[in-house]
């Protein structure tokens, strides 16, 4: 999550912050497309490319992700990352959440 300030003259722009939003409540995400903010202020994105679940055993890329996210390359589930939105509300304290929903919640209107 980045955090920026904009000079009112010029329009510049300047990293103030930045901080990782912590994804594991949404079983991590996978290959992440870019997001778009919501009509109730929250950045939903969504999964570019799901992982092949009748490969997964010999896919690699997917073993190192596991890996990397759960310590061990065979936890991850490849079908948590199929047919959900990323959902994340960005607070002004600098505190993020992030939760899975999918496209029938995600269009709601607030």
């Amino acid at each position: 999550m980045l955090t920026l300030d904009q000079d009112p003259a010029t329009g510049k722009l300047t990293l103030v912050g930045y901080s990782n939003v912590d994804t594991s409540s949404a079983h991590g995400l996978w290959i992440t497309c870019g997001a778009s903010l919501s009509p109730w202020n929250t950045h939903l994105s969504s999964e570019e490319y799901e992982p092949d679940a009748t490969t997964i055993s010999s896919n690699s890329q997917f073993k190192g992700f596991s890996r990397s996210l759960y310590g061990n390359e065979t936890t991850a589930n490849p079908y948590h990352y199929v047919v959900h939105l990323p959902e994340v509300t960005a607070n002004p304290d600098s505190t993020d959440t992030i939760k899975n929903t999918t496209a029938s919640a995600a269009s709601r209107t607030s």
